[in-house]
Order: structure tokens, then sequence, then C-alpha cells
């Protein structure tokens, strides 16, 4: 039972840890990114420049999250080596120990663990850019025209954010699907419907208290994107690891 408890309490902690740096580091991107990304707008004032703008935003963002996800994987390393010791006790040896906490790594992880080896890196990095290049663009004239065609109707912000949510978590989902361990893969099409709704509550959420608090910062956008794609990982992967959790620690 302590050994049941012991692994809950270190897989909780690991998924706490890397949900906060998911939040805190994608609300840093948002907010440097697009700092950046207004001012090579202002300097390309043509579709390219809004091209290159939505990129840049999508590459810091992008950079942003792998870093999180880089940290998150150290913490779980030193967590690994002091949680999961009291846990099974000084009977293992470390080299056993390590790998046993390795296993549980690639097995339980939230967040991290469907970014596995640098080409899952690279191709998250690479689907973030195009997605936000073309869901941006996309976002733009569909929500533009909808505004225009139903006029006071349509939340413009909503549809905007939802699209690009929608466009970036779909090309993400590819790339979920080719590097995601166990079930995750018939499942990786869900983050497009996360990212979707979680686009389009930040959006609409954080430009209207930016508006209230007159202040001016895609962090709060980015912050708010954060915590709820964050949460809705956390209820897709922890949810469908529950079973293997507790079969793993009934053997």
């Amino acid at each position: 039972m302590t050994r049941h408890w012991g692994i809950i309490f270190w897989h909780s902690l690991c998924a706490l840890i890397c949900y906060s740096l998911w939040v805190v580091f994608t609300g840093a991107g948002f907010g440097l990114g697009g700092w950046i990304s207004s001012y090579v707008s202002e300097a390309i004032l043509n579709d390219w420049g809004n091209a290159l703008s939505y990129g840049t935003l999508a590459l810091i963002i992008a950079l942003a999250q792998i870093l999180a996800v880089r940290l998150g994987r150290k913490f779980h390393q030193i967590l690994t080596k002091l949680v999961l010791g009291s846990v099974y006790g000084n009977s293992l040896t470390a080299s056993s120990l390590w790998s046993e906490g390795q296993r549980f790594w690639t097995q339980y992880h939230a967040l991290s663990c469907d970014l596995v080896g640098y080409r899952g890196y690279v191709s998250w990095l690479s689907t973030t850019i195009l997605g936000g290049i073309v869901g941006g663009r996309l976002s733009i004239l569909a929500s533009w025209n909808l505004a225009l065609t139903f006029d006071d109707g349509i939340d413009f912000l909503l549809i905007y954010g939802t699209l690009r949510g929608f466009m970036t978590g779909l090309l993400q989902a590819i790339v979920l699907r080719r590097h995601s361990v166990h079930r995750l893969k018939d499942r990786a099409l869900w983050w497009a419907v996360i990212t979707a709704g979680a686009g389009g509550i930040s959006f609409r959420i954080g430009v209207s208290l930016m508006a209230r608090l007159q202040i001016w910062t895609p962090s709060v956008t980015g912050l708010i994107y954060g915590a709820l794609t964050g949460l809705g990982c956390l209820i897709w992967v922890y949810g469908n690891r529950a079973n293997l959790l507790a079969e793993d620690t009934d053997s």
C-alpha cells in the first residue's frame, strides 16, 4: 500500500510540476513572441510580413514549450532518485532505480512523454510554425468574412482564436500520432479539439482582460492558453493511464 501511494504521489508531483512549467513558458512564449512579431509586421507591411509575423510568434511559443518539456524531464529525473528511492528502499541498486524511473517516465508522464526524442521536438517545432502561419492567415480571413456577413451576431475574437487553435493543434496532432506512446496514438486528434477550445477561450478572455486592465501583453492570452491546453493534456494523458498505473502497482 505504501508503495502504491508513493508512486501515485511521485507521478502526481511530476505532472503538477510539468503542468506549471507548461503554463508559465507558454505564457512567456506568447509575450516575447507577440512583442517580436509586432516589430516584424511593422517592418514588412505586406502579406509576407504578416506570414513572417505569424511564424515568428509560433516559433517562439514552440521553443518555449519544448524548453518546458525538457525542464520537466530534468525535474522528473531528480524526483525519480529522491522519491522512488524512499518508496522502494535500499534494495534497488542505483542502476536498477534509474531504469525503473525511465520506465515510469515513458509510461506515465504527462505533457512531455509525447515528444519522444529529438525528431519529436523538431517535428513539433516545424508543425507549430506551419500551423501558426496557415492558421493565422486562414483565421483572419474566415473570422473577418463571418463578422462582415453576420455583423454583431459573430464574436470575431472567439472565432479567430478557435480556428487558429484548431489549425495549429491539427498539425501538432500529426506529431503526437507519430511520436507519442501507447494509447495516445489513437487519440491524437483530440489534441486539435483541446487547442481549438483553448484558443477561442484564451483570445476572447485574454483580449477582454487586457482591455479592462488597460495593458497590452500577449502573455495574458498565453497564460490562459497554456493553462487550458495543459489541463486538457493532463486529463487526456493522465486519465488514459490510470488503468496502467493501477495494473503496475498491483503487480
